[in-house]
Formats: structure tokens, sequence, C-alpha cells
């Protein structure tokens, strides 16, 4: 907990670093900065260093840093109740909580307030738990028989190629566009 403790208060001063840096360059009108989409620091510095310090407000592309450091704070708790044998509700919870995330909760997106940028960490946090799952080996994809690893192999390249096939549409301007 004391290293956890410690990673996550360096990352949080390199996150103020960088945040306080593009203030710094909006305010003496560095060329570009205009285009960094920190809208609620060019129409109030001040309220939008407070949401910035509370890691409420970020630039988009750097509200990856408070999700690992908000990670890396319930990594602990997480790995605790690993060792208590809770593997399958914390799991089963991450799970539920990625498809409610998806279905029903809507984050906050106000560039003027509360603006997470967009990394969602409710939808993030099933991709954080089940990698620690598989890192401690309570998840193993060894133990599955080799028809059940072909057949996740090829779920995988499936929607791998979906994804794909759906990027390349939306980056041409593709039919689904409209």
């Amino acid at each position: 907990v004391r290293r956890v403790a410690y990673r996550a208060r360096a990352l949080y001063a390199t996150q103020m670093l960088v945040f306080l840096g593009l203030v710094a360059a909006i305010e003496l009108h560095v060329r570009g900065s205009g285009r960094w989409d920190m809208s609620l620091l060019a129409s109030n510095p001040w309220e939008g260093i407070a949401y910035g310090a509370t890691l409420l407000y970020e630039p988009w592309y750097l509200g990856i840093l408070p999700i690992y450091i908000l990670f890396l704070v319930l990594t602990p708790i997480i790995l605790l109740q690993f060792d208590k044998g809770n593997a399958r509700r914390v799991l089963a919870l991450s799970a539920l909580l990625w498809v409610v995330s998806g279905l029903l909760i809507h984050l906050p997106s106000n560039p003027s307030g509360v603006d997470f940028g967009p990394y969602n960490p409710l939808a993030y946090q099933f991709v954080f738990i089940s990698g620690l799952a598989f890192g401690t080996r309570l998840l193993s994809i060894e133990r599955l028989s080799h028809a059940m690893r072909q057949r996740l192999v090829a779920a995988a390249a499936l929607v791998t190629a979906l994804c794909l096939i759906l990027r390349l549409q939306y980056a041409f301007g593709g039919p689904l566009n409209d």
C-alpha cells in the first residue's frame, strides 16, 4: 500500500506538471495552443485549474493518467479480494459495471465542468481488473482445452476484423457515418 501511495503521488505530481505546463502555454498564447480543446481553461482559467487539480477536468489525451492513478489505488483492494476468494464476485461486478456503463451510465462530458475526455473509467476498469486476474493466474488461457483456445482465437480475430472494418469506414467517411 505504501508503494502504491508513493507511485500514485509521483504520477499525480507528473500529471499536474504537464497540466500546468499546458495552462501556461495557453495563457502565453503559444502558437497552436488554441487547437488543444481546453475550452474551460480558455474561458475560466481558475475554474479549469481547480477542476484539473482534482482530476475532474482533463484535456483530451491526458485523461488516461488519472484513470491509471485510480486503478493503481484500487489494485491492493482488488488483489486482497482475490486472495479472500472473491475473484468471481469481483469479476462479475466488474463485467456488470462495464455493461451498465455502456448502456445506462453516461459520465459528464461538459467542457465547462467535469470532463473525463475520451476515457471512461467505468468501462476501462473491466480491462484492468481482467488483466489483474490473468496476471495473478486466477484466469488462465492455458487451462482451457485446445478446442476452446482455438475458438477463443477465432472469436478474437473476428472481433478485431470487425473493429478494423468499422474504423476504416469511419476514417474514410463510409456509409455508417451518416
